[in-house]
Formats: structure tokens, sequence, C-alpha cells
């Protein structure tokens, strides 16, 4: 909606980076780490009773601090906007500073929310917390649609605020439904002591990775006009696909991963991993192969209406086909998280995640330079990749949750066979001329043909444990 009303120019820049503030203080104050921090511990609390008071202690500490950081933000927007687009003309950067102050109050509301979500998933309640993502989306969606313009972008930071007032609104009713057993709260002063310390070392574990395309967007603000909105709209591409079906078996399987090494049943939390990490590749693999050979025709059918012209387009293709390389890594990573979540590891995520972003700016700095946004995308591609690997290598010498050597042919397996059935596919795209709609839907049957032959050869009538707990 923002490409077809706004396309990528400076207009484009500004209401890129006002809805990346808000994205930004959540996820460096908040991102993942309540739920990484609550959910053992809820789990661990359920039996002895008390989790509610608990969950309404978070939500005032929280409310509280989130508000005061939020009042902060807006009286410092000036610094944000020059700190997220340091590369902006002076006039356009002064059009953002008071999008971004109204934007700010965004920031309390989605952190109330990450509370709330994080109690809905140790209870095991996942649709309330999805359908609240859906309704900010929905939201902020119909207000682009319907109020912003060239020139006006107001609309921009109101959406996302109507957006994050709605979720959250959405959330507290279904929580207070949830039965808590009978008995004291098991959160003595030093319990939550020790809640303020993992906070930080959960916040670099969940959020530090986070953060990586922040600091592409950053980047790219050096480069033409429209280079920030350009690769935003690429990244969004692998965004889809990534959170709408990839990560879900991570986020669904946390909890029980929490509840397996509470009872110090890690045999089966490892067995759980190679089957999350298989059907991880069953997915992410097929989905890649035929996107990739699909970008062109799926920017075209994204963003290919109203203000984005043809060339824009095409640089949105071409950025989307090589992010999108980063999906099978990226699924992966976040089955690994989960396993660092669970077991309490958390200072080891966090300093792999701290020095695989320093390490993504330097080389996005230079490959920006010489290769512009799609030297940035390459840049997000081989971090991901190489996390991969640094997370693979550290749970095979770990003590904890480790990956056993004999899960790897499955994954191969699974992966391979997925690309296999996705080739004819790609060489329809290829070697005929269609038009973006039934482009894109032979790259769709060739993901969920490929998905189905992956999932078919990997596991036969063996059932699937990580759907199944």
């Amino acid at each position: 909606m923002l490409a077809r009303t706004l396309g990528i120019g400076p207009d484009a820049d500004v209401a890129v980076l006002v809805l990346s503030f808000p994205d930004l203080l959540t996820t460096v104050l908040v991102g993942g780490a309540v739920s990484a921090v609550v959910i053992p511990d809820f789990k661990a609390a359920q039996a002895a009773g008390g989790a509610r008071r608990l969950f309404v202690r978070m939500i005032v500490l929280v409310g509280a601090a989130t508000g005061l950081v939020a009042l902060a933000a807006a009286v410092g927007a000036p610094l944000f906007v020059r700190a997220l687009g340091p590369g902006l003309a002076e006039s356009t950067a002064a059009r953002a500073v008071p999008l971004f102050a109204l934007a700010a109050a965004v920031f309390p509301l989605t952190a109330l929310a990450a509370v709330t979500t994080g109690y809905l998933q140790a209870t095991g309640r996942f649709g309330v917390p999805a359908a609240g993502t859906l309704i900010f989306n929905a939201t902020l969606v119909a207000a682009v649609g319907l109020f912003v313009r060239p020139g006006a972008l107001a609309a921009v930071a109101a959406g996302a605020l109507a957006g994050a007032s709605l979720r959250w609104l959405s959330q507290p009713v279904a929580a207070l439904r949830i039965r808590d057993a009978p008995g004291a709260l098991p959160r003595r002063a030093r319990d939550l002591a020790g809640l303020a310390r993992r906070y930080p070392e959960a916040l670099g574990a969940t959020s530090a990775i986070v953060l990586v395309p922040f600091a592409a967007r950053t980047i790219a603000s050096f480069g033409a006009t429209g280079d920030v909105a350009s690769l935003t709209y690429a990244l969004r591409i692998v965004d889809f696909p990534l959170g709408s079906f990839i990560t879900v078996g991570s986020v669904a399987a946390l909890p029980h991963l929490a509840e397996l090494v509470v009872a110090h049943r890690r045999g089966e939390a490892a067995l759980l991993l190679a089957d999350l990490l298989r059907v991880t590749a069953a997915l992410t693999v097929p989905v890649t192969v035929a996107l990739v050979a699909a970008a062109g025709p799926l920017a075209a059918l994204l963003y290919g209406r109203g203000a984005a012209g043809p060339a824009a387009v095409e640089q949105i293709g071409s950025l989307a086909a090589v992010a999108l390389l980063s999906l099978p890594a990226q699924g992966a990573n976040a089955a690994f998280t989960a396993v660092y979540v669970a077991d309490r590891r958390l200072g080891t995520a966090f300093v792999i995640n701290a020095l695989g972003l320093i390490a993504f700016a330097v080389v996005a700095l230079v490959a920006g330079e010489r290769a512009g946004p799609r030297g940035i995308a390459a840049a997000y591609v081989a971090l991901h990749w190489t996390l991969a690997l640094v997370y693979i290598v550290d749970l095979r010498r770990a003590r904890g949750l480790a990956l056993a050597s004999d899960a790897l042919p499955g994954i191969a397996t699974a992966a391979l066979v997925g690309a296999a059935v996705v080739l004819p596919f790609v060489l329809v795209l290829t070697m005929v001329a269609l038009s973006p709609a039934p482009a894109v839907a032979v790259a769709a049957a060739g993901s969920i043909a490929g998905i189905a032959g992956a999932l078919l050869v990997t596991y036969g009538r063996t059932p699937l444990r990580s759907w199944m707990f």
C-alpha cells in the first residue's frame, strides 16, 4: 500500500522510517526478551500457582517503564531521525520529526502486548496473540490506504498508534480468563532479581539480529533517494513467508522445549529440535527456490501499481531475489534461538548475535558503497548463513541441548527432495513468459508440491512430533 501510494521517493523513505521507529524501540528495549524470560518461568511456576499475579506485576512494571521511555523518545525525536536516516536531506528529516514523536506512543502498547503474548503462549494459547498481530497490520494498512497521500503522512503514525491500541485491547480479556492454580506467588524478591539479571542477556539473544534490518535501512540512507524504501519493500517479501509459517513451529515449540528442559528430559528436547529442523528444511528450501525464481513477478504483483514505476519494481525484485536466499538459514536460526531460550543459555546467544550484528554493519557499509542496496542485501544473506553455522558448531560442543549427528541426513533429505520437486516449476518460470499473477501462481504451486514431497519422503508414516506435542 505504501508503494502504491508513495512509490520509492522521499515520502516513502519518511514513511518507512516512521514505521521503523516504534519497532526499533521495541526491538532494542523489549524484543523477544519478555517471552524468553517469562515463558520458562511461567512453565515452572504453573504447578505452584501465582502465575497470574506475576503477569499483573509484569504489566504494571513494563507499562510504567516503557511509558517513560516513549516520552523521552518523543522529546528526542530529532536525534532519532538523524540516527535512523543520517543520509536523508535536511528538509526530509524535518518532516519526519513530528511523525516520530507521535509514533513513539506505539512502543508501550507493543511492550504490553509482548508481556501478554508471553503469558498466553506459556499456557498454550497462540490464537489471540496471532489475531492481535493481524488486527495491528490490518488497521495500519487501512489507514495508509484511506488517508496517506504524498505530502500528507500523519496517518502513517496515527494508523500505527490505532493498530497498537486495538491489538493490546484484544488480549487482556483472554489472559484473565486463564485459570491459575491456587498457591502463593512463586516469585520472591530474589527471584525477581534473577529475572532482571537474565533480561539483558535475553534482550541481546533475541533482539540483536532483529536489529539487522534497521541497520540495513540506516546504511541504505546514504545511497540514492528511495533506496531505503526499495530495500524495505524487498525485505518485506522475505518477511512474509518467514513470519506467516516458517517460524511458527519455533514459536509453538518454545513452551514445550522449556517444559522438557525444566523436567530434565533433554533427550526428548533434542529429538524435538531435530524434528523442528527437518520440518523447517522441508518448508524453507522449496519456498526459497520458487520465490527466488519468481521474485520479479512477485514484486510486480505487490508493488507494480500506482506510484511505483517499472524501474522501482525491477529494483525491488532484484533485491528480493538476493535476500530470499536467507530464508532457510533464518528458519533454522529461529529453532536454534528457541533452544538457547529454553535452556537459559542466553549469554552465549547474546555474544553470537552481537558479534554478528557488528560484522554485518561493517560488511554492509563496504558492500553498500560498492554495490548499493544489492550489496547490503548480499551482506544480509551472508550474515544469516554464518549465524546458522556458528549455532550448529556451538550446539555440538555444548553440554546442553545438542543436535544429534544422525539428524543431519534427515534434514539434508528434506532440503534436497524439496528443491528437486520445485525445479520443474522453476523451469516453467524461466522458459515461459508469464504475467505476474500466473507466474506467482506457478511459484506457489511449486512451493506446495515441494513441501509436500519433502515431508512425505522425510517422514513417510511417522507422525511429526513437532506438531503433536
